[in-house]
């Protein structure tokens, strides 16, 4: 940050199986490194992208997640931004992470404010309680 203060850390994980393609040759842990390839200059530092394996030791690490691949109310890939459910199945959506970056990075220079003006607690995100729409297709 310009004035001095660390920006606080903003964590992206995708959940997703090992080993398996997203799209062509393209496994998931290469789609979230081209990803956060894209993104990063963007965002600066304050953004750390990761990918965890589905049933590896990090992903028992997570129980939220494990509970809802367990419950059947999420399906790979699951994208969490700062441990909040952002996306469920499909393709990853570069658009859908990038403005969702944004909105918690304007927050943070707002004093807590989200970009939409609304102040949230309890995970909600716009578009609905828990916004596990499915993002089939979507880029």
């Amino acid at each position: 940050m310009a004035d001095g203060r660390k920006a606080t850390e903003h964590v992206v994980r995708v959940f997703a199986p090992p080993l398996s393609e997203c799209a062509g040759e393209n496994t998931w842990e290469n789609a979230v490194k081209a990803l956060a390839g894209r993104l990063k200059p963007r965002l600066d530092d304050a953004v750390r992208f990761e990918t965890v394996h589905l049933f590896s030791k990090q992903f028992f690490e997570h129980p939220e997640v494990m509970a809802m691949v367990q419950s059947g109310e999420a399906a790979a890939p699951i994208v969490m931004l700062d441990g909040e459910l952002l996306q469920s199945g499909g393709k990853l959506s570069e658009r859908k992470i990038r403005e969702a970056l944004e909105a918690a990075l304007a927050a943070e220079r707002s004093g807590g404010a989200h970009a939409d003006g609304a102040e949230r607690s309890g995970g909600e995100r716009p578009g609905g309680a828990n916004n596990t729409q499915q993002t089939q297709g979507e880029q």
